[in-house]
């Protein structure tokens, strides 16, 4: 414990060093929130407006690690990631390679930490359409370069399926197949459905697959009212938690974090994104369920 705090105490010298450049970082559109450094035990996240303002970061974090003398980076556990708008028509005073056919996308930055390249967030070394060619890990969290779930969503919904019938495979009865269903499978999307931005639509799509396995282990008809499945004991129910249920009730839980959250600039960002999600209903467009519980 004595190691940790040391450690925490060093560490929030170099975090002191680089409030002068936080001016520097990322700042949300109609909001005064700046983001510029997220730091997690011994991980750091820079973000900046620039590739430019942001190898001035680095540039101080590596004079940081090299005062230290007991400190230094690991350039291949580093990643780096832009985007912008690519307007061809205008002259630039820098030119990056764009990855993809769209005027707003990703490119890489160049940058570069203690004189080795810091690589690019697409790993040209691994399998093209895995979670590790495109995407990076931080926090437990997968990050797409273009942002999107797409290939998050195949892998979820393939583990699940893997997970289903592993379950199904196995030497016990119906019953407690349907124990391991709900202490086990449902529980191991836990983390994907609270800190991901994936959607009701395809909570709902993994409930498809999994009530056609529910049913055989139940013992139900084709044709059976599903109701049994998930309702609650005391009304004649099996009691079963839903992919559907668990998703919203997971992200109720991320909201209250969210607006609760002791950071300031976690708890201005979710504020913000409310105001703008709830101002959707008045285009037809129902608010986010989260959001809406969370806030009202």
């Amino acid at each position: 414990m004595l190691s940790c705090i040391l450690f925490n105490c060093v560490f929030q010298l170099v975090l002191d060093l680089m409030k002068p450049l936080r001016e520097d970082g990322y700042h949300f559109k109609g909001s005064p929130l700046v983001n510029f450094d997220q730091a997690f035990a011994d991980d750091i996240s820079i973000m900046t407006s620039s590739p430019e303002r942001n190898q001035k970061a680095i540039t101080l974090f590596k004079s940081f690690l090299t005062w230290t003398e007991t400190m230094s980076e690991n350039a291949k556990k580093c990643v780096a990631m832009a985007m912008k708008r690519f307007d061809h028509s205008s002259v630039h005073r820098r030119e990056f390679a764009q990855y993809g056919d769209t005027v707003y996308c990703p490119f890489d930055p160049d940058l570069s930490i203690g004189g080795a390249k810091i690589r690019f967030i697409v790993d040209l070394a691994t399998e093209p359409g895995s979670l590790a060619h495109d995407h990076f890990k931080e926090l437990g969290r997968w990050i797409r370069v273009d942002l999107k779930e797409d290939v998050l969503k195949s892998d979820v919904r393939k583990r699940v399926l893997s997970d289903l019938t592993t379950v199904d495979t196995c030497g016990v009865d119906g019953f407690c197949k349907l124990f391991l269903y709900e202490f086990f499978v449902i529980r191991r999307v836990s983390w994907q459905f609270l800190v991901h931005d994936l959607s009701l639509t395809f909570a709902t799509e993994l409930d498809k697959i999994s009530v056609r396995f529910l049913k055989r282990w139940a013992g139900l008809f084709r044709s059976a009212d599903l109701g049994c499945l998930f309702r609650l004991r005391r009304d004649m129910g099996l009691q079963l938690t839903s992919f559907t249920f668990h998703f919203k009730h997971l992200q109720l839980v991320r909201c209250c974090l969210l607006k609760h959250s002791r950071d300031p600039l976690v708890a201005g960002v979710y504020q913000a994104k409310a105001t703008r999600e709830q101002s959707w209903s008045g285009l037809g467009l129902p608010p986010r369920a989260g959001v809406a519980w969370s806030t009202g």
